[in-house]
């Protein structure tokens, strides 16, 4: 394979903020779970229609979860050996305000599994983490996060990892992936009540 660049990049203005916003999230060893991407040639990003393919031909179901977009991040390391093997370690650290008790099982289930997750970030932009070998928790805190003063954040943070041949892939907007006849995106949410 040969390694040629035919194009630079130009500075991008400064209107990308970061951050998380949302996670739809399905178990890795899920048979409706996501099998291939396939990403339009020109954009680089699924098309509105086609593109995820299940393992099982039919449509997943994505549970949806919110953060905290101002404390959540999405962060791709490139891994190079001497050999010459590549590889993109992606780390999600994911911030769930609110403790209570329903949410605690949904965030200890959260920390035993091996998923796929689809991240939305504060542009309305989707990447796809976990896609091959699937993200897991790797550490985090459990509810009161170290607060102290009657101010401090009460909230669930989970880091979760993997290391997979390619980059997070770019869905696009939510549109293109919720557009996919592989894709459901469950409504049913938890809340504090």
């Amino acid at each position: 394979m040969a390694c040629t660049v035919t194009k630079g990049k130009a500075r991008y203005c400064k209107v990308q903020p970061g951050g998380i916003d949302k996670v739809y999230v399905i178990d890795r060893f899920n048979v409706a779970s996501a099998k291939t991407l396939a990403l339009d040639g020109t954009t680089n990003v699924l098309t509105a229609s086609s593109g995820l393919t299940s393992y099982d031909g039919n449509a997943g179901t994505y549970m949806q979860f919110d953060t905290d977009p101002y404390l959540s991040s999405l962060n791709q390391t490139i891994i190079v050996n001497e050999g010459g093997g590549v590889g993109f370690q992606q780390d999600i650290e994911l911030v769930f305000k609110g403790v209570y008790g329903k949410a605690d099982v949904e965030m200890q289930n959260l920390a035993n599994g091996t998923w796929q997750m689809v991240v939305e970030d504060n542009t309305g932009t989707l990447y796809f983490c976990g896609l091959v070998k699937g993200l897991v928790c790797t550490g985090g805190s459990f509810g009161h996060n170290g607060d102290k003063a009657l101010s401090d954040n009460q909230a669930y943070t989970l880091t979760f990892s993997c290391v997979e041949l390619e980059p997070a892939q770019n869905c696009g907007a939510l549109t293109n992936f919720s557009g996919q006849a592989d894709v459901t995106i469950s409504a049913t949410q938890i809340d504090g009540t």
